[in-house]
């Protein structure tokens, strides 16, 4: 396998761990370049969200390489509200404020 380099969390120290290829991972949900926010917030963050209200401890994290999104996703524009702004218009609108 291929080795990937990490600092060591005890001394600090650089170590050198394998991977192993033929790990897999599984995907809920997979969103393309033409989604939408509010595709993404519907699919994947209003249930998480609402979920909040009946004190489910909930968080929604965008995770990737830097410049693909992140930011946009979350945060979004005055044209296209991104998640968060999505989800507090929704939890005031079903919580009735």
């Amino acid at each position: 396998g291929t080795g990937v380099h990490s600092p060591s969390p005890q001394s600090g120290a650089s170590s050198s761990r394998n991977y192993n290829d033929n790990v897999r991972f599984a995907f809920d949900l997979c969103f393309d370049g033409k989604s939408s926010n509010r595709e993404v917030f519907e699919g994947a963050a209003q249930g998480v969200v609402r979920s909040s209200l009946e004190g489910v401890n909930s968080t929604v994290l965008a995770y990737g390489q830097t410049n693909s999104g992140k930011t946009h996703s979350i945060l979004g524009t005055a044209r296209e509200p991104g998640i968060l702004p999505l989800a507090m218009h929704d939890l005031f609108k079903v919580d009735g404020g």
